[in-house]
């Protein structure tokens, strides 16, 4: 049956988000009932969440979030707005989780594209746009110390705007002393005064204490283009898509072209997030310089590679043990073949590539251990047991 027929965005604003309250009304009940089946005649076979640096399956992503004890979801639609046959949805999602301690609860605000179905409407994208965990107000009593904490050791940063003057910074410095690893963070993810404040940070631990090196949370292989960016001449665009993020990776470019080879600003990446940008790396190497094991890698990586396609799922955690040791023969191959690849390729294309095939070994094994991501819901995800 479908649930909107096509005439219904003629009938006003407010006669769709009554249709569309409905269908998430059955998606938080599928969820709290634990009904697979119910919920995945909601959502596109093909259907992705992405938060932040989080682009995985939705069913998958739903599926385990559900199963987390004590949780319940109510979900409130907002705003509709049909975008030629599709509806985008903007709707405010507020999740409680009632076991395993105190009572936990947060608020997060969505944007789903909803397409139509034989059935009906199904989500086909979910993208997180905003959300904050609901905290008990800290009473003025318990605010006394940590207000007197502040006053007597805080300092005032005059600007986040990058390129200033950096003498506000010197407590920063003192912090940061003669460490050779400084983590930055924030608050929020996509916060642009956070993004400017990181990159005023950045120009300071360059120009101050002689830092060369700045790894994201972003995936290794994916790194790499940005990292050739900041290194290499040309009009290329800043391949972050973030504006405030392109800034830094425009002014590190600039850096590199002042100071000459042999003293480059590098950008890398530290996540594991998904393996086909790795596995097509290593397996690309294989290809050209061993094509008799080529398509050995090709198989030895089909299972990995389902981790960016439904890392939550039950029928991927129970294969990840096969798909760990199969991209582990893999490795094996970079080692065992190590001088004559480098002599046929080169010694930074050889490490790159076997660096690559260790991601790919290592992200599995980070799902099979059941770390999973880092990001927050889906950190809750993966409490599935």
């Amino acid at each position: 049956m479908c649930l909107l027929g096509r005439g219904a965005a003629q009938n006003g604003d407010a006669e769709l988000r009554v249709a569309f309250q409905k269908l998430y009304a059955r998606i938080d009940g599928a969820m709290e009932r634990q009904n697979a089946a119910g919920l995945e005649r909601l959502i596109a076979a093909d259907g992705r969440v992405t938060a932040g640096p989080l682009n995985v399956s939705l069913r998958g992503y739903l599926s385990n979030t559900m199963k987390v004890a004590g949780l319940s979801r109510q979900s409130e639609v907002t705003d509709v707005r049909m975008d030629g046959a599709d509806a985008v949805v903007t709707v405010k999602v507020h999740f409680t989780v009632a076991s395993g301690g105190p009572k936990r609860e947060s608020d997060g605000l969505n944007r789903d594209r909803w397409v139509r179905s034989g059935e009906g409407w199904v989500c086909k994208e979910s993208a997180g746009i905003g959300g904050e965990p609901k905290i008990r107000p800290t009473s003025a009593e318990e605010a006394k110390p940590v207000i007197a904490e502040l006053r007597a050791r805080a300092a005032r940063l005059t600007t986040v705007a990058p390129g200033a003057e950096m003498d506000d910074l010197d407590a920063f410095g003192a912090a940061v002393g003669d460490a050779r690893i400084v983590a930055l963070g924030e608050a929020t993810h996509g916060t642009r005064k956070f993004y400017q404040m990181n990159h005023r940070l950045v120009e300071y631990l360059v120009r101050k204490k002689g830092f060369t090196v700045l790894s994201t949370e972003s995936n290794w292989p994916d790194a790499l283009g940005v990292d050739r960016y900041i290194k290499s001449p040309g009009d290329a665009p800043a391949p972050t898509g973030v504006a405030e993020m392109d800034d830094l990776v425009k002014w590190m470019r600039a850096q590199n072209a002042a100071r000459g080879v042999g003293h480059l600003l590098t950008w890398t990446g530290f996540d594991m997030r998904g393996v086909g940008a790795a596995a097509d790396l290593a397996q690309g190497y294989v290809w050209r310089h061993a094509p008799e094991l080529g398509r050995g890698a090709e198989d030895a990586y089909e299972a990995a590679r389902r981790i960016d396609e439904e890392p939550f799922s039950n029928t991927f955690l129970a294969g990840a043990k096969e798909a760990e040791r199969r991209a582990g023969e893999v490795l094996a191959q970079f080692d065992a073949h190590q001088a004559e690849w480098v002599r046929a390729s080169s010694k930074t294309e050889w490490r790159d590539a076997r660096h690559a095939a260790a991601t790919v070994v290592a992200a599995c094994a980070m799902r099979v251990e059941g770390s999973g991501f880092g990001h927050r819901d889906a950190a809750m995800a993966r409490n599935v047991e």
